[in-house]
């Protein structure tokens, strides 16, 4: 909704907390770039879609590229949210607002939205090369692997529950549900993600039957501990610090590597392989972009969702080690 449109009634915390979180958003030299040709409200639609790594058909790459140089935090803070804060200073001294929100509120440099990149074959040859993937922490070893097969979230993964993991006849796959212990992004995050045969293969399934018979509530307990910090936000410290020590966290002019990466390799591949967006939207756990896409959705079946993973997710040409049978005569994990 454009600002002129707003009662001042309307500015309250949940406005400001959206206004803060879209400028995060916004791409550098707005108003050179795009006035005359798009609105803030689309600017930041397309902004949001493309560096969380959806692709926009029929918009022109010049204007792609702009929309992705991000603002800086200085220009942020000292332009838009200056401006902001004396207009809502204004706004209480005068008697139209009860209170200014956004007084004392900043965003600061790693807080800005920035495009996250695939991984290339090779990155993924050395983040899963035998040496180094293995940690006694069972999270550290299977999180990036089923983030890769599946495409999920790293808040998804980290807080699944062992009654997450299920089967539909013959097709195993993983529930991404609201409950007590689990929240999502969205509500369109909710759906079910089938399981790769690879992962079958590399033991999975043995593993959540493993923790199962342990009688645990999830199937990465130890980043359910005590302290303040979610599931999510210990498994992405960790993974952050051990990018940097395979000096894979450098940014290139295709964007940063997070952990999220997986997710958009994963993406990428059904890109790739022109899958449906319809199908893309349903594993992915995006909202459907069209009307018949939101009131059909909902009827992409699990079976077809597998037969979609099957066809589009393929690391056969990486050589990962778990494609080869002495590996696991050599690692000997307990739920083998």
């Amino acid at each position: 909704m454009p600002l002129e449109e707003i009662e001042f009634f309307q500015l309250d915390n949940d406005f400001i907390d959206k206004f803060f979180l879209n400028l995060r958003y916004l791409p550098t030299q707005f108003s050179k770039r795009f006035t005359g040709k798009m609105t803030m409200g689309q600017v930041l639609e397309y902004a949001k879609k493309l560096k969380n790594g959806e692709n926009i058909i029929g918009l022109d790459e010049t204007i792609k590229k702009n929309l992705m140089d991000t603002t800086s935090a200085n220009t942020l803070n000292g332009k838009y949210i200056i401006k902001m804060n004396n207009f809502l200073d204004h706004a209480v001294a005068t008697g139209k607002l009860e209170k200014n929100w956004l007084a004392g509120r900043e965003i600061k440099s790693k807080e800005l939205i920035v495009k996250r990149r695939v991984f290339s074959r090779d990155e993924l040859k050395v983040i899963f090369s035998e040496k180094i993937c293995y940690k006694n922490e069972y999270s550290r070893y299977w999180l990036p692997i089923i983030a890769l097969y599946t495409g999920a979230r790293i808040n998804e993964i980290s807080q699944l529950r062992v009654c997450d993991f299920k089967k539909e006849k013959d097709i195993y796959y993983i529930n991404i549900t609201e409950s007590e212990h689990t929240s999502v992004k969205t509500k369109s995050s909710i759906r079910k993600i089938p399981l790769h045969p690879d992962l079958v293969k590399i033991g999975f399934v043995k593993y959540c039957e493993w923790m199962s018979n342990k009688n645990e509530i999830f199937l990465f307990p130890e980043l359910h501990g005590l302290d303040k910090l979610k599931p999510g936000e210990k498994a992405s410290r960790a993974f952050s610090t051990f990018f940097k020590t395979l000096d894979i966290a450098k940014e290139t002019e295709d964007g940063k590597a997070t952990f999220h990466s997986f997710r958009h390799t994963f993406a990428d591949c059904l890109i790739q392989n022109y899958l449906h967006n319809t199908h893309k939207c349903a594993l992915m756990g995006h909202a459907f972009s069209n009307t018949t896409d939101k009131q059909y959705g909902d009827g992409v079946s699990l079976k077809t969702k597998y037969e979609d993973i099957v066809k589009c997710i393929d690391f056969k040409d990486c050589s990962f080690s778990w494609n080869n049978e002495e590996y696991f005569q050599m690692k000997k994990f307990p739920w083998e």
